[in-house]
């Protein structure tokens, strides 16, 4: 998303995906601008949503990822057994990357948390209402390593493909996209 606090580096990071999705054939789809009432982090629901009936799988990666490995092929961890494709984190799922199947569950589960209001004006509020679905819905996740596609820039490896830094002040982000973008992290 490039508004909200992602708004800085946002276009550091929107043209490593694009060039991701263009080299595999995904259509790439971006949200810059704010959708609805809810806060900055949750029209990334919304958009899963408006975006799922067009297609068979959807991935979301937050602004504050960078794709690592082009070559990488989304298409290995899908499956038509699961609805949801998520790694875990200190916290439970993180929500910065995951994908879902088109599927009807996959809308309830998206409708659900869009719509949860309990933690409106909290940190990290959709990922918190995620987290209260998770109980209920983790028998359709597939839990995909954190080295795939969701890894911190301290245990990034040979193997990391998406690197994700989520609670990093906006300088650290803005200086680990800039070694990126010059090729100085691979």
């Amino acid at each position: 998303m490039g508004f909200g606090p992602c708004a800085g580096y946002y276009p550091m990071t929107v043209d490593n995906k694009a060039e991701y999705c263009k080299r595999h054939g995904y259509e790439f789809v971006s949200l810059d601008h704010p959708i609805g009432k809810k806060p900055w982090s949750w029209p990334k629901i919304w958009l899963l949503l408006r975006e799922l009936p067009k297609t068979d799988y959807v991935v979301w990666m937050d602004s504050d990822t960078w794709i690592l490995n082009m070559d990488m092929e989304i298409r290995d961890i899908l499956d038509s057994k699961h609805v949801m494709f998520a790694s875990m984190d200190v916290q439970g799922i993180n929500c910065g990357v995951f994908a879902f199947r088109r599927c009807d569950k996959a809308f309830e589960i998206l409708n659900q948390w869009y719509n949860t209001d309990e933690f409106e004006g909290q940190n990290w509020a959709e990922s918190q209402s995620f987290w209260k679905l998770y109980p209920e819905i983790k028998h359709l996740i597939k839990h995909v390593s954190k080295l795939y596609w969701n890894s911190y820039p301290q245990e990034r490896t040979i193997k990391t493909n998406v690197i994700h830094l989520p609670g990093e002040n906006e300088n650290a982000r803005h200086e680990y996209f800039r070694q990126c973008m010059v090729g100085m992290i691979r």
